[in-house]
């Protein structure tokens, strides 16, 4: 019962919070909580979600009525797309996916979204292509919820790392049989068109579609898989791109099979520069390749179409040129929106770069605290319930828990912590001490701050760089000595990259070990 009444109270607070932050205003500044978009806190969540999207599946096998979203009803986008038709009309033999999904699967439409298509496509173009098929719910027998012909679909999203389930029917904004914003590049797949449709209603019934407009790649990649992000702004003169390190990031990010984003120069995406970039836009990044002295990005436009005219451009001199790099890229000229770019020339025409460190199962694995591999990919790794030994203090936190990380070769972690059972604002966090030793940190803000939970966010994520080097990188979970009891347990994974699994240790720290002055 006591879960039960945490698991309510942890609802109740984040309805209140949603609430607050609606008061504020702006846009996409809170969840739409209502009927059809449901928190996802338990396994009973689910079920709920199941209920409600079988009585509805059931309704249309009684009534032959399929599904009307009363949440989400039709209304004018943007004033003008006021004409909404059901994607089962305009695609009689449409899928919710054909052949998987693809980066080349979304099209912008008429709204200035290009930032969630491009993340949309960005994650559609991960090796496993599971991860954009896993954004659409399904229920503890792996089948998915959601039912073609009834006209109800299940997508989910995270916000503040909890997971939503946002239930939709299939009507869409629509001219001359066809969809008049988002929708695939091939006629059939109805999945970009219905995870749009899923996003703007995450945030508001009234205008939802409208709620999309602006914003950067990071943030929709963010919603989709609660990975950790990191966004850069950048001219060709900043110490990040001079010093090499923007590249060397880039390099890393597309090795991990990160998802990586890009933003143009500019405002108004009427505009092109002379290299024919659209400005103001949002792009994908697909690859990262140095080859020879060359260093080149492979980029996607959401609009499918207007690529760069400029050097490794499709119809570049290039290609001819450098035959040995044609073949390793296999250049292929097609109109398609997607095109490769030199560094010295992304750098001139993009000003922002964004990257989200998802750790996608195929690629990486969860370690437990031996060091062996957590087969499912789901069992908490450390579950945190107090200091290591000692009380809690507020002046010192020798006794917290505290792990020394030793690194044979450079590796690339991914870590989460989330406080799986708070109903209150009480918050933790993690910092980390680079080759300290084999010793305890003794105070509390010492060392390199990684994270922490805040009032709304009872969860956070971080990717970390670790150097290899005979002594161990420290790492420390704290909290308010005041607050433990709201702020724990806490639930810690540590994930890396398969072809890393000998390149470190992970071992808490001694209790008598040395203290750090």
């Amino acid at each position: 019962m006591a879960e039960v009444a945490a698991e309510e109270a942890r609802r109740q607070a984040l309805i209140a919070e949603a609430r607050k932050k609606q008061q504020g205003g702006g846009k996409r500044g809170s969840v739409n909580f209502c009927d059809t978009v449901v928190p996802i806190l338990s396994g009973k969540d689910l079920g709920k979600v199941k209920d409600i999207v079988d009585s509805k599946i059931e309704a249309f096998q009684s009534l032959g009525s399929p599904f009307d979203d009363d949440d989400f009803s039709p209304y004018p986008v943007l004033g003008k797309f006021g004409d909404w038709k059901r994607l089962t009309e305009m695609y009689p033999d449409g899928e919710l996916f054909k052949d998987g999904s693809k980066a080349s699967d979304p099209l912008q439409g008429s709204i200035g979204d290009c930032w969630f298509i491009a993340a949309m496509s960005t994650v559609a173009g991960d090796a496993d292509e599971s991860t954009m098929e896993g954004v659409f719910l399904c229920d503890s027998k792996g089948a998915y919820m959601g039912n073609l012909e009834a006209g109800v679909h299940v997508v989910s999203f995270y916000s503040d790392y909890v997971r939503y389930a946002v239930i939709i029917d299939d009507k869409v904004p629509a001219s001359y049989n066809q969809p008049s914003l988002c929708k695939a590049s091939h006629e059939g797949a109805i999945w970009p068109c219905l995870v749009e449709k899923a996003y703007g209603k995450f945030f508001s019934s009234t205008d939802g579609y409208d709620q999309l407009s602006g914003g950067l790649p990071h943030r929709g990649i963010k919603s989709m898989t609660n990975a950790a992000t990191e966004c850069c702004s950048h001219t060709p003169r900043s110490e990040r791109v001079v010093s090499g390190k923007l590249w060397q990031d880039l390099i890393s990010w597309h090795q991990n099979d990160f998802f990586i984003g890009a933003g143009s120069g500019g405002d108004d995406d009427t505009n092109k520069t002379s290299g024919n970039i659209v400005m103001g836009h949002a792009f994908s990044v697909l690859d990262v390749q140095q080859i020879d002295q060359f260093k080149l990005l492979r980029l996607r436009n959401p609009w499918g179409k207007t690529e760069s005219n400029l050097d490794w451009s499709d119809k570049s001199s290039m290609w001819d040129k450098y035959p040995r790099v044609s073949k390793k890229l296999e250049h292929d000229d097609k109109d398609d929106g997607e095109f490769w770019i030199e560094f010295g020339d992304y750098v001139r025409y993009f000003d922002i770069t964004d990257c989200c460190m998802f750790a996608p199962r195929d690629s990486w694995d969860l370690i437990s605290e031996s060091g062996s591999i957590v087969a499912d990919g789901k069992t908490p790794t450390y579950t945190l319930t107090g200091p290591d030994f000692g009380s809690s203090d507020q002046a010192t936190i020798e006794g917290y828990p505290q792990f020394w990380i030793t690194a044979r070769r450079n590796v690339t972690l991914v870590i989460d912590i989330e406080q799986t059972q708070r109903t209150q604002p009480a918050n933790v966090e993690v910092r980390i001490l680079h080759k300290k030793g084999r010793k305890r940190l003794k105070r509390r803000y010492q060392g390199t701050r990684m994270g922490s939970t805040n009032q709304s966010c009872s969860g956070f994520n971080f990717a970390v760089e670790l150097q290899a080097a005979d002594e161990p990188h420290l790492l420390v979970l704290t909290w308010d000595a005041r607050e433990e009891k709201e702020a724990l347990p806490v639930e810690m994974h540590i994930r890396r990259r398969k072809v890393d699994a000998d390149r470190f240790t992970v071992e808490r720290a001694a209790h008598d070990a040395e203290v750090v002055n």
